[in-house]
């Protein structure tokens, strides 16, 4: 096709993509019309990999109402989808023209390129002068973060059971929020906040398990038993998550008003720089009701 070289055609994506299509798409079916000389193993990898291949276009086939046949041909599909980017390429770079219902496209005349060449020029330009725009606009978003706002919320935990959280609350809450990935980092946050507040503040954890499938949703209570012997939220639907903004694989801690209203929030691995801000920001929230006393 005339503009095939702009996109799967290439150069740097062409041969990437005729690797994967072909090793995924095509080569199963060849596999298997040699299935004799297969091991059981590779019988068996070369039927599974037929299977994930044939099994969307059916599905698509059934769905849109296509012919049987034309998904049933979808290997040779493949292969032909193929042959005509790679005949694009090829008469690119012989610098021969494109040809579409009849007309000819010449290839880039060297003015055309020079004046693509002035155009991209131009945009970057634009691009760096827009950029400390930007940054000022970022700066303004992160300064209104505070006024995030937390629900009252209904969470179970990893024993299945309740825990619930009404705002307006008698008290401040530090919430934790952490994935897989980010759940080793809670405790260096929790600990030092038990410590210096002994109950003055309300703690509590958020696992970030949105997207696990129903069924595993035992085996994940089970390991959070062994780790964790303390409650822990579940939030599997994101009821929570979805109003309050994490950095993934970090834990994330939020200082809630009694409102619910988000006073502070940091993120990532505590260290003393952090804590003495985390601690801080809280003290002042506290300040009306518990005032710090100057040494």
């Amino acid at each position: 096709g005339k503009n095939a070289t702009e996109g799967l055609a290439a150069p740097g994506t062409i041969l990437p993509m005729t690797v994967l299509l072909l090793g995924g798409q095509v080569l199963p079916v060849v596999l298997l019309a040699f299935a004799p000389m297969l091991t059981t193993t590779g019988l068996t990898l070369a039927a599974l990999a037929m299977v994930s291949a044939f099994l969307p276009r059916l599905l698509a086939a059934r769905i849109f109402r296509q012919p049987w046949g034309s998904a049933m041909l979808h290997p040779l599909g493949v292969v032909a989808l193929l042959a005509i980017q790679w005949l694009a390429l090829v008469k690119k770079l012989a610098g021969r023209p494109m040809e579409w219902k009849g007309r000819a496209y010449s290839p880039v005349s060297g003015r055309t390129k020079a004046a693509a060449v002035r155009a991209g020029v131009l945009s970057l330009c634009l691009l760096t002068l827009a950029l400390p725009a930007r940054a000022a606009d970022s700066a303004k978003l992160d300064a209104a973060s505070t006024k995030l706002v937390c629900p009252s919320f209904i969470l179970p935990d990893q024993f299945e059971a309740l825990h619930k959280f009404y705002f307006p609350r008698t008290n401040l809450l530090v919430l934790t929020i952490a994935d897989k990935q980010g759940h080793e980092e809670v405790d260096g946050w929790v600990q030092p906040l038990k410590e210096h507040f002994r109950g003055r503040v309300a703690i509590a954890g958020i696992a970030d398990v949105r997207g696990v499938p129903g069924l595993w949703h035992g085996s994940i209570r089970e390991k959070f038993q062994k780790l964790r012997p303390h409650p822990v939220m579940m939030d599997w639907d994101g009821q929570v998550i979805k109003h309050l903004p994490i950095e993934k694989h970090r834990a994330n801690v939020y200082v809630l008003g009694r409102d619910g209203v988000v006073l502070f929030r940091t993120s990532g691995d505590a260290n003393k720089r952090s804590l003495v801000t985390l601690l801080a920001s809280i003290e002042r929230a506290l300040a009306p009701e518990h005032p710090v006393i100057q040494p």
